[in-house]
């Protein structure tokens, strides 16, 4: 057999010895991808599939981590202007200087106060109170001993409740203030006069905004307009205990 199988490689042509060489290194080169290479090409396939992986999720871990730096950043910022908000808060002791700021703004904005009148903490509209006659009208001359003690007093329960709602109720409950009204008549020196006041409103140290007015006289002798304002500001309940 062994002879037969020498005999048969002797008697072959030249082409015939090119084709089985070839055919045997192609077999060969089969066998060794199949055994060889493929086992490594799955394993690098799998790899890189895992590693695919592993980066998609370190860039969500980035992405994410990202997002929580710049949401505590804007956390900061947020809290930094609440508590800016906060000091234009009305506290107690702030009534007095408020007044004196208060009626500066008003001569410097050609006008001057006749009455103030420091009304009530409204309470939100949930809140059913029994409604508190309103005192204590105050000029200049006895304002500093009427102020110290309001009708406003927050300790107080029995505030009046308005009948028309309350449109801080929300900002209310969330920085926990109540709403203090402030009614003033104040002698204006003309329309331009009082349109200046109501500009420079905003530059006041507290927070006031302009509820309601009506012009209710005229001075020929004076030129002068009076007007009925209510100012709305917000009262810190946290400092008021």
């Amino acid at each position: 057999m062994k002879d037969y199988i020498l005999n048969y490689f002797r008697n072959l042509s030249y082409r015939e010895k090119k084709m089985l060489s070839f055919l045997l290194s192609f077999l060969l080169v089969i066998f060794f991808g199949v055994f060889f290479l493929l086992p490594q090409l799955q394993l690098f396939i799998t790899q890189k599939s895992t590693l695919d992986s592993k980066e998609l999720q370190l860039n969500e871990y980035k992405n994410k981590s990202l997002a929580l730096v710049a949401l505590r950043k804007d956390f900061n910022q947020a809290s930094s202007e609440i508590d800016k908000i906060k000091t234009r808060f009305i506290t107690q002791s702030d009534m007095a200087k408020m007044y004196v700021d208060l009626s500066n703004l008003i001569e410097a904005s050609g006008g001057t106060i006749v009455e103030f009148k420091p009304e009530t903490v409204a309470q939100t509209p949930s809140t059913q109170q029994k409604p508190q006659q309103q005192t204590n009208t105050n000029t200049g001359a006895t304002f500093s001993k009427t102020v110290m003690q309001p009708a406003n007093q927050p300790a107080n329960s029995n505030v009046v409740n308005p009948s028309i709602g309350n449109p801080y109720a929300n900002a209310e409950k969330v920085l926990n203030v109540r709403t203090i009204k402030f009614a003033l008549k104040v002698d204006f020196h003309g329309y331009e006069a009082m349109k200046k006041f109501i500009q420079k409103l905003s530059t006041f140290p507290k927070i006031l905004t302009l509820d309601s007015f009506q012009v209710v006289g005229y001075s020929e002798k004076d030129k002068t307009l009076r007007l009925d304002m209510t100012l709305d500001g917000f009262y810190d309940l946290s400092k008021s205990k």
